[in-house]
Protein backbone atom coordinates (compact mmCIF):
# COMPACT_ATOMS: atom_id res chain seq x y z
CA UNK A 1 0.00 0.00 0.00
CA UNK A 2 1.53 3.28 -1.13
CA UNK A 3 0.70 6.81 -0.10
CA UNK A 4 1.86 9.64 -2.36
CA UNK A 5 1.44 13.39 -1.82
CA UNK A 6 0.84 15.06 -5.18
CA UNK A 7 1.73 18.64 -6.06
CA UNK A 8 -1.76 19.80 -5.16
CA UNK A 9 -1.46 18.31 -1.67
CA UNK A 10 -3.82 15.50 -2.61
CA UNK A 11 -2.86 12.20 -0.98
CA UNK A 12 -3.03 9.33 -3.47
CA UNK A 13 -3.81 5.89 -2.05
CA UNK A 14 -3.39 2.67 -4.01
CA UNK A 15 -6.17 0.15 -3.44
CA UNK A 16 -6.65 -3.29 -5.09
CA UNK A 17 -8.45 -3.09 -8.43
CA UNK A 18 -11.04 -5.60 -7.25
CA UNK A 19 -12.60 -2.81 -5.15
CA UNK A 20 -12.91 -0.36 -8.06
CA UNK A 21 -16.40 0.87 -9.03
CA UNK A 22 -17.83 -1.14 -11.93
CA UNK A 23 -20.97 0.89 -12.71
CA UNK A 24 -21.02 4.68 -12.43
CA UNK A 25 -23.27 5.45 -15.39
CA UNK A 26 -26.17 6.88 -13.38
CA UNK A 27 -24.59 7.81 -10.07
CA UNK A 28 -26.02 10.69 -8.06
CA UNK A 29 -24.81 12.14 -4.77
CA UNK A 30 -27.51 12.66 -2.21
CA UNK A 31 -27.36 13.97 1.33
CA UNK A 32 -24.55 16.19 2.56
CA UNK A 33 -21.71 17.08 0.23
CA UNK A 34 -19.50 16.07 3.15
CA UNK A 35 -20.10 13.57 5.99
CA UNK A 36 -23.43 11.76 5.66
CA UNK A 37 -23.72 11.98 1.87
CA UNK A 38 -23.31 9.05 -0.53
CA UNK A 39 -22.84 8.62 -4.27
CA UNK A 40 -25.47 6.03 -5.16
CA UNK A 41 -27.10 4.61 -8.26
CA UNK A 42 -30.19 6.60 -9.22
CA UNK A 43 -31.59 3.44 -10.78
CA UNK A 44 -31.39 1.71 -7.39
CA UNK A 45 -33.46 4.50 -5.86
CA UNK A 46 -36.05 4.31 -8.61
CA UNK A 47 -36.21 0.50 -8.30
CA UNK A 48 -36.77 0.66 -4.54
CA UNK A 49 -40.01 0.72 -2.59
CA UNK A 50 -38.51 1.03 0.88
CA UNK A 51 -35.58 2.84 2.50
CA UNK A 52 -34.15 1.06 5.54
CA UNK A 53 -31.74 3.48 7.20
CA UNK A 54 -29.57 2.37 10.11
CA UNK A 55 -27.90 5.18 12.04
CA UNK A 56 -29.09 8.80 11.82
CA UNK A 57 -27.39 10.91 14.52
CA UNK A 58 -28.32 14.56 13.84
CA UNK A 59 -28.31 14.36 10.05
CA UNK A 60 -31.10 12.91 7.91
CA UNK A 61 -30.48 14.96 4.77
CA UNK A 62 -29.83 11.73 2.85
CA UNK A 63 -33.29 10.45 3.73
CA UNK A 64 -34.92 13.81 2.92
CA UNK A 65 -33.33 13.95 -0.52
CA UNK A 66 -34.09 10.29 -1.16
CA UNK A 67 -37.78 11.03 -0.56
CA UNK A 68 -37.66 13.89 -3.04
CA UNK A 69 -36.37 11.47 -5.67
CA UNK A 70 -38.71 8.58 -4.84
CA UNK A 71 -41.69 8.57 -2.48
CA UNK A 72 -41.05 5.43 -0.45
CA UNK A 73 -41.61 4.29 3.13
CA UNK A 74 -38.67 4.96 5.46
CA UNK A 75 -37.70 3.09 8.60
CA UNK A 76 -34.95 4.79 10.62
CA UNK A 77 -33.09 2.99 13.41
CA UNK A 78 -31.03 4.85 16.00
CA UNK A 79 -31.37 4.14 19.71
CA UNK A 80 -29.38 7.24 20.69
CA UNK A 81 -31.49 9.97 19.06
CA UNK A 82 -34.29 11.56 21.12
CA UNK A 83 -35.63 15.13 21.38
CA UNK A 84 -33.75 15.47 24.69
CA UNK A 85 -30.49 14.30 23.12
CA UNK A 86 -30.95 16.67 20.19
CA UNK A 87 -31.57 19.57 22.58
CA UNK A 88 -28.50 18.77 24.68
CA UNK A 89 -26.42 18.33 21.52
CA UNK A 90 -27.54 21.69 20.10
CA UNK A 91 -26.88 23.43 23.45
CA UNK A 92 -23.41 21.89 23.77
CA UNK A 93 -22.51 22.88 20.21
CA UNK A 94 -23.83 26.43 20.72
CA UNK A 95 -21.50 26.87 23.67
CA UNK A 96 -18.57 25.43 21.72
CA UNK A 97 -19.29 27.82 18.85
CA UNK A 98 -19.31 30.81 21.20
CA UNK A 99 -15.89 29.67 22.40
CA UNK A 100 -14.67 29.39 18.79
CA UNK A 101 -14.27 25.65 19.16
CA UNK A 102 -16.99 24.61 16.72
CA UNK A 103 -17.79 25.58 13.13
CA UNK A 104 -20.93 27.64 12.60
CA UNK A 105 -22.08 25.42 9.72
CA UNK A 106 -22.03 22.40 12.03
CA UNK A 107 -23.97 24.31 14.69
CA UNK A 108 -26.65 25.15 12.12
CA UNK A 109 -27.02 21.43 11.39
CA UNK A 110 -27.49 20.71 15.11
CA UNK A 111 -30.13 23.45 15.43
CA UNK A 112 -31.92 22.28 12.29
CA UNK A 113 -32.00 18.74 13.65
CA UNK A 114 -33.50 19.83 16.97
CA UNK A 115 -36.20 22.01 15.45
CA UNK A 116 -36.91 19.75 12.45
CA UNK A 117 -36.87 16.27 14.00
CA UNK A 118 -40.54 16.11 15.02
CA UNK A 119 -41.76 17.34 11.63
CA UNK A 120 -39.60 14.83 9.77
CA UNK A 121 -40.61 11.73 11.71
CA UNK A 122 -44.26 12.83 11.80
CA UNK A 123 -44.60 12.14 8.09
CA UNK A 124 -46.98 9.27 7.44
CA UNK A 125 -44.32 7.30 5.53
CA UNK A 126 -41.45 7.84 8.02
CA UNK A 127 -40.93 5.97 11.27
CA UNK A 128 -38.06 6.20 13.75
CA UNK A 129 -37.36 3.14 15.89
CA UNK A 130 -35.41 3.78 19.11
CA UNK A 131 -33.75 0.40 18.74
CA UNK A 132 -30.15 -0.69 18.33
CA UNK A 133 -29.34 -2.95 15.40
CA UNK A 134 -27.60 -6.10 16.64
CA UNK A 135 -26.94 -9.65 15.48
CA UNK A 136 -29.16 -11.18 18.16
CA UNK A 137 -31.57 -9.05 20.21
CA UNK A 138 -31.39 -9.64 23.96
CA UNK A 139 -33.23 -6.58 25.28
CA UNK A 140 -36.34 -4.59 24.41
CA UNK A 141 -34.42 -1.76 22.72
CA UNK A 142 -32.55 -4.08 20.36
CA UNK A 143 -33.50 -5.49 16.96
CA UNK A 144 -31.64 -7.83 14.66
CA UNK A 145 -31.13 -6.68 11.10
CA UNK A 146 -33.04 -9.76 10.00
CA UNK A 147 -36.06 -8.59 12.02
CA UNK A 148 -35.76 -5.01 10.75
CA UNK A 149 -35.84 -6.29 7.18
CA UNK A 150 -38.87 -8.48 7.91
CA UNK A 151 -40.61 -5.50 9.51
CA UNK A 152 -40.49 -3.63 6.19
CA UNK A 153 -42.60 -6.27 4.46
CA UNK A 154 -40.81 -5.26 1.26
CA UNK A 155 -38.72 -7.12 -1.33
CA UNK A 156 -37.34 -3.91 -2.86
CA UNK A 157 -35.27 -2.32 -0.09
CA UNK A 158 -32.50 0.21 -0.33
CA UNK A 159 -30.30 -0.34 2.73
CA UNK A 160 -28.23 2.51 4.17
CA UNK A 161 -26.03 1.58 7.12
CA UNK A 162 -23.70 3.67 9.29
CA UNK A 163 -23.64 2.02 12.71
CA UNK A 164 -20.10 2.82 13.85
CA UNK A 165 -18.44 -0.58 13.65
CA UNK A 166 -21.41 -2.80 14.50
CA UNK A 167 -21.87 -3.52 10.79
CA UNK A 168 -19.51 -6.48 11.02
CA UNK A 169 -21.93 -8.20 13.39
CA UNK A 170 -24.73 -8.18 10.81
CA UNK A 171 -23.03 -8.60 7.42
CA UNK A 172 -24.13 -12.24 7.36
CA UNK A 173 -27.76 -11.14 7.72
CA UNK A 174 -27.33 -8.82 4.74
CA UNK A 175 -26.06 -11.70 2.62
CA UNK A 176 -28.98 -13.85 3.78
CA UNK A 177 -31.45 -11.15 2.66
CA UNK A 178 -30.01 -10.12 -0.72
CA UNK A 179 -33.16 -11.21 -2.54
CA UNK A 180 -34.96 -8.31 -0.80
CA UNK A 181 -32.31 -5.63 -1.46
CA UNK A 182 -31.92 -3.49 -4.60
CA UNK A 183 -29.15 -1.17 -3.42
CA UNK A 184 -26.85 -0.48 -0.49
CA UNK A 185 -24.78 2.34 1.01
CA UNK A 186 -22.54 1.09 3.83
CA UNK A 187 -19.85 2.76 5.90
CA UNK A 188 -17.26 0.19 6.97
CA UNK A 189 -15.31 1.10 10.13
CA UNK A 190 -12.20 -0.28 11.81
CA UNK A 191 -10.81 -1.85 8.65
CA UNK A 192 -7.41 -2.04 10.31
CA UNK A 193 -9.03 -4.75 12.46
CA UNK A 194 -11.65 -6.24 10.13
CA UNK A 195 -10.12 -6.13 6.66
CA UNK A 196 -10.43 -9.90 6.16
CA UNK A 197 -14.13 -9.82 7.05
CA UNK A 198 -14.63 -6.81 4.78
CA UNK A 199 -12.95 -8.49 1.80
CA UNK A 200 -14.88 -11.74 2.33
CA UNK A 201 -18.17 -9.81 2.36
CA UNK A 202 -17.19 -7.83 -0.75
CA UNK A 203 -16.31 -11.01 -2.66
CA UNK A 204 -19.72 -12.52 -1.94
CA UNK A 205 -21.69 -9.33 -2.61
CA UNK A 206 -19.96 -8.66 -5.93
CA UNK A 207 -21.43 -11.86 -7.34
CA UNK A 208 -24.77 -10.00 -7.60
CA UNK A 209 -24.00 -6.29 -7.15
CA UNK A 210 -21.92 -3.63 -8.84
CA UNK A 211 -19.80 -1.23 -6.81
CA UNK A 212 -21.06 2.27 -7.66
CA UNK A 213 -18.66 4.28 -5.52
CA UNK A 214 -15.92 3.85 -2.94
CA UNK A 215 -14.86 6.75 -0.72
CA UNK A 216 -12.26 7.17 2.01
CA UNK A 217 -13.68 8.84 5.13
CA UNK A 218 -11.01 11.40 5.93
CA UNK A 219 -12.12 11.77 9.56
CA UNK A 220 -10.25 8.50 10.14
CA UNK A 221 -6.65 9.17 9.16
CA UNK A 222 -4.27 6.25 8.82
CA UNK A 223 -0.53 5.54 8.52
CA UNK A 224 1.21 5.71 5.13
CA UNK A 225 1.45 1.97 4.54
CA UNK A 226 -1.96 0.86 5.78
CA UNK A 227 -5.33 0.21 4.18
CA UNK A 228 -7.87 2.99 4.89
CA UNK A 229 -9.59 2.56 8.24
CA UNK A 230 -13.04 3.76 7.14
CA UNK A 231 -14.58 3.30 3.69
CA UNK A 232 -17.99 4.25 2.32
CA UNK A 233 -19.13 1.85 -0.40
CA UNK A 234 -22.34 1.95 -2.44
CA UNK A 235 -23.76 -0.93 -4.47
CA UNK A 236 -26.48 -1.62 -7.04
CA UNK A 237 -27.78 -4.80 -8.60
CA UNK A 238 -26.29 -5.81 -11.95
CA UNK A 239 -29.68 -5.11 -13.57
CA UNK A 240 -29.57 -1.44 -12.44
CA UNK A 241 -26.59 -0.63 -14.66
CA UNK A 242 -27.78 0.96 -17.91
CA UNK A 243 -24.43 0.87 -19.70
CA UNK A 244 -22.91 -2.25 -21.19
CA UNK A 245 -19.56 -0.48 -21.52
CA UNK A 246 -18.86 0.34 -17.89
CA UNK A 247 -15.57 -1.08 -16.69
CA UNK A 248 -13.59 -0.74 -13.52
CA UNK A 249 -12.55 2.80 -12.70
CA UNK A 250 -8.80 3.40 -12.63
CA UNK A 251 -8.78 6.43 -10.36
CA UNK A 252 -11.30 8.35 -8.28
CA UNK A 253 -11.23 11.53 -6.22
CA UNK A 254 -12.75 11.16 -2.77
CA UNK A 255 -15.44 13.47 -1.40
CA UNK A 256 -14.13 14.86 1.91
CA UNK A 257 -16.29 13.89 4.90
CA UNK A 258 -14.30 16.46 6.85
CA UNK A 259 -13.91 19.59 4.68
CA UNK A 260 -10.97 20.63 6.87
CA UNK A 261 -9.19 17.29 6.66
CA UNK A 262 -6.78 15.76 4.12
CA UNK A 263 -7.86 15.30 0.49
CA UNK A 264 -7.59 11.74 -0.87
CA UNK A 265 -7.45 10.25 -4.32
CA UNK A 266 -7.67 6.52 -4.97
CA UNK A 267 -5.74 4.71 -7.66
CA UNK A 268 -6.97 1.16 -8.24
CA UNK A 269 -4.04 -1.13 -8.97
CA UNK A 270 -3.82 -4.79 -9.94
CA UNK A 271 -2.09 -6.79 -7.21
Amino acid sequence: MKKIVNQGNVIEIQIPAGLAPTCICNNIRIGSKNDGGYEVSKSSIQNSEFLLSLGMNEDWRFEEEYLRLKRVTVHLYDHTVTRLWLFENALKNTLKTLLNRYHLANLMLSLKAFFGYKKFISQVNVEHFLEKIVRVAVSSNETSLEQAIKRTGSSKIFLKMDIEGSEFRVLGQILDSLDKIVGLAIEFHDLDLFRDEFEAFMTKLQKEFHINSLNINNFAQFPNTEFPRVLEVCFSRFSACNSQNDSRAKITTCSPNNPYGPAYQIRFEET
